[in-house]
């Protein structure tokens, strides 16, 4: 009976991770197909007014360098106002209301301060829209840093029934150290194939919270900002575009933003993101399959939304592992045909899926043994965190909370230390990732042992993965420079 089980939970972990590969290759094949359709916008002066809009929440280390990009953005005189959604309670303030006293240039810059955090970023946004009505609306999160073209570039895609424009987020940091470069691919993999993919075969994307332009009305028409889930930005976008709502993607067009520096606040930011993401397909998924769109469009969608369960394969194919390796000899015949499909589709075309990301953005030398550490390591991290985001979606199943906690974010200064203290449900799960690292890198040496060839390279990226985040992810009362 054991053996009957472990068997029917490792072939459903094959499964689920085969559908989730092919996937991928089928949004790299389309991505391949109809690149040439990525066009870089124009660059053209308009005649209307914009918001830019600044979220920000304790960023003392990072808000100048995005104040002084943000001020800097080319505009007809007069037509842009930005806003600063300062909900900080540190210094954080007093940097801001300084720069704005100071500045002098064409643009309006308003500073403008909640007395609470209703809503958090969503409900920031909101509150600016009521006190502006600029018919084009930019958002840019406190850590990023546009080039000074980068309204011009985006603003004239939004036309007719265009309601929002996405360009793709650039790191800054990339090259700060292993994490953060492993980071940068993960990301660029999402920006560059994912979303174009997504885009170029006309079916729904989303807004990334950040770098990218709205019109006024497209909001409006979808029903505004809403702080249901930890991802407003993920929520608006869907319920933008099922209200007839079309989207633009351009990775031709980028903004630079710094990436996380430690493992602490990659695993923060990837728990949020897979919560929200799981609590929007739980509010959206209804709505989609009750409308009128095409079942490719519903197909897609659900994909993305459910994406985030391929870390429940993963978590359930490291822990079976090791007590299945002997379906190989008994099994042989149609087992070894699930493992090569599962291997080539996962973990090879992964690999595949980030070295044409970084090939697209000119990052990619075949014989640079950096970049293939790079791309090997984007993989291993992701494996890694398997234990944090299978939660995240565990949470965003049962969990309705939308609390939002902040990415950590370093800056090129630091103008604060500031500390936190990990709670008992973090560390929790930084020690079952350990664990589970320790238990996978003994089925690595047991399959060595018993010369259960195939089973390795799971096993070594199981072990690799799950130590690496469980060891930087187990902050106890550590200090966290952010």
């Amino acid at each position: 009976m054991i053996i009957t089980i472990l068997t029917m939970l490792h072939a459903l972990a094959l499964f689920g991770l085969f559908v989730l590969g092919s996937h991928r290759t089928h949004l790299l094949w389309q991505f391949e197909r109809r690149r040439s359709n990525l066009q870089k916008p124009p660059r053209t002066s308009i005649l209307s007014d914009i918001l830019v809009q600044v979220p920000v929440y304790n960023e003392a280390n990072v808000i100048m360098n995005c104040l002084r990009t943000v001020s800097t953005l080319q505009w007809p005189d007069g037509h842009l106002t930005i806003q600063i959604l300062d909900d900080s309670s540190d210094q954080t303030s007093d940097l801001i209301r300084q720069f704005v006293q100071t500045f002098d240039g064409p643009h309006t810059i308003q500073h403008i301060q909640r007395t609470n955090r209703i809503g958090y970023k969503a409900g920031a946004l909101a509150e600016g829209m009521n006190c502006n009505t600029a018919p084009l609306i930019a958002i840019f999160d406190a850590d990023f840093q546009p080039h000074e073209t980068f309204l011009l570039e985006l603003a004239p895609l939004l036309t007719d029934n265009i309601g929002m424009v996405q360009a793709r987020w650039a790191h800054i940091n990339r090259n700060d150290n292993r994490l953060t470069q492993a980071s940068a691919v993960v990301l660029d993999g999402h920006f560059v194939i994912e979303h174009s993919g997504r885009h170029l075969q006309g079916c729904f994307f989303n807004f990334n919270g950040t770098a990218g332009i709205w019109q006024r009305t497209c909001i409006e028409e979808a029903g505004g900002w809403k702080w249901d889930t930890i991802t407003e930005d993920l929520d608006l976008s869907y319920r933008a575009q099922l209200a007839g709502w079309d989207f633009i993607y351009t990775p031709l067009v980028s903004a630079q933003a710094e990436i996380p520096n430690e493992m602490s606040g990659l695993v923060a930011q990837q728990f949020r993101w897979a919560k929200g993401t799981t609590q929007t397909a739980r509010k959206i998924l209804p709505t989609l399959w009750r409308s009128s769109h095409s079942f490719k469009i519903k197909y897609e969608g659900t994909v993305h939304l459910l994406a985030n369960l391929g870390y429940w394969m993963t978590l359930l194919l490291s822990i079976v592992l090791p007590f299945t390796q002997f379906l190989r000899w008994e099994l042989h015949s149609w087992w070894a045909v699930l493992d090569l499909s599962v291997f080539l589709s996962s973990f090879v075309a992964l690999i595949v899926f980030h070295q044409r990301s970084q090939s697209f953005l000119n990052r990619w030398n075949p014989l640079s043994i950096n970049h293939w550490i790079s791309v090997i390591s984007a993989l291993v991290v992701g494996v890694g965190l398997a234990v944090s985001q299978s939660y995240a979606v565990f949470s965003g199943l049962i969990n309705k909370d939308a609390v939002f906690e902040r990415t950590p974010k370093s800056g090129n200064q630091k103008v604060i230390e500031y500390t936190t203290t990990p709670s008992k449900e973090k560390t929790l799960v930084a020690q079952c990732t350990l664990l589970l690292g320790i238990y996978s890198t003994v089925g690595l040496l047991y399959s060595a042992y018993i010369g259960s060839w195939a089973s390795i390279p799971f096993q070594l990226i199981f072990s690799v993965g799950y130590l690496w985040v469980g060891l930087g992810a187990l902050e106890l009362k550590k200090t966290v420079r952010i």
